[in-house]
Order: C-alpha cells, then structure tokens, then sequence
C-alpha cells in the first residue's frame, strides 16, 4: 500500500521562489474573475429575452368613412351636417418579456386621418381637414402605466391657424391590459385611469370641429 505523503509541522510550507506566489495569486484572481464573468454573462443570458417586434397598418378600407356620431351623437352633428373620418396608422409594437411573461409593450403610431363634413340629407362632402400625429405608446405591465410621448393631435386651417395641437408627454394609470391582444397590434385593449404626470402643451382638449369644418 503507498502512504500518502505528509509534511511534519516543523517543516512548515513549501517555499516558493520569488514572485512566484505573486504571479500565483494574480492566476488565481484572474480565474476567479473570469469565472464571475462567465456565471454573470450566463444569468444574464438566461434572464433577458429579445423583445419581439411586429409592425402594422390599420386604416379605414379606401372610399369608407366612419360616422362619429357613433361615438358622440352631439359633439359630431353640425345642424343638418355631419363629421365623418377615414384614417391610416401604421407602426411597430415591441413586446418585452421576463420569463415568458410581458412586462411591457412599446407601440410607436405613425398616423394620419381627414375630418369630413357631410350632408345629412344628400351625403355630399361639404368641406374635410387632414392632420397627422406622430407618437409613441408605452404600457408599463409592472408599473401600471400608460405613457403617450409625441403629437396626438396636430391640424392647421389656412386663414384659422392651428386649431388643434396637443403634444409632450401624458401618464395615465393603466388599470388593465388585455395580454391575449398582444397578437393584434392594431387593436390593444385596455383601460386607464387618473393622470399621473404631464409635460405636454395643447389646445382646448375638445375643439369645435363643426365651426372649424364649416370655416373651410
């Protein structure tokens, strides 16, 4: 049987040459390092997921209008006219996730719409405005948050100026968010609440679009 070897208590350690216990403790440290890295990259690997992205375009189906006295039966009927619109949005939605599950969506909104003023009783179009409006949506899933950054509204009227303009930064309270939506871009459902935060400039919130469609 071989003994293993053993050095006695008077003998004490080993010696090293100079700076030979420098540049072992220095290899030691660099592979402890190394390894820190290596475990750190991993867990950040296994914790961060790419976010998916996926565009979209909704508009309304050329040559149809929606009657906004769906909406508002009073604020959309101008005496024996009406206010009719057609639309077009396109952008991208970004969805970020945590282990699977959404922790936030980003939807940046290119859109541009027209007003028209119609005749109640023969359909004629009497006068229309186009505007656009640049933004971004964030929904904050963990926060509770909903953030519109950008221009929600932006028209100008030769002869009136800019009658509607609404931009900078709103924060709402996001009471709920239909996940299962995530699928369709287009059409998000959710709820918000109070006003958290404001940094935007705008125009009176509810503008007069009969008396503005009528001045054309």
């Amino acid at each position: 049987m071989q003994m293993p070897l053993s050095l006695s208590a008077a003998a004490g350690p080993p010696r090293l040459l100079p700076g030979h216990a420098c540049m072992s403790a220095r290899s030691r440290w660099l592979l402890a390092a190394a390894t820190a890295l290596v475990c750190l990259i991993t867990a950040s690997s296994a914790s961060a997921e790419s976010p998916t992205k996926t565009p979209f375009v909704d508009a309304t189906p050329p040559g149809e209008r929606i009657d906004l006295r769906d909406f508002d039966p009073v604020a959309f009927q101008c005496g024996t006219e009406h206010v009719e619109l057609s639309y077009r949005d396109q952008g991208t939605l970004r969805v970020y996730y945590d282990n699977g599950a959404p922790i936030k969506a980003v939807r940046f909104v290119k859109g541009s719409g027209t007003l028209w003023l119609i005749d109640d009783a023969t359909g004629a179009v009497l006068g229309f405005e186009s505007g656009a409006s640049p933004h971004t949506e964030i929904y904050d899933l963990r926060a509770k948050t909903y953030t519109v950054d950008g221009t929600t509204n932006h028209n100008n009227v030769p002869g009136l100026g800019r009658v509607t303009h609404a931009g900078g930064s709103l924060t709402y309270e996001l009471l709920s968010f239909e996940t299962s939506t995530l699928d369709d871009p287009a059409h998000l459902v959710f709820t918000t609440g109070e006003l958290v935060h404001s940094s935007a400039k705008s125009t009176a919130p509810e503008p007069d679009w009969c008396a503005i469609l009528e001045a054309l």
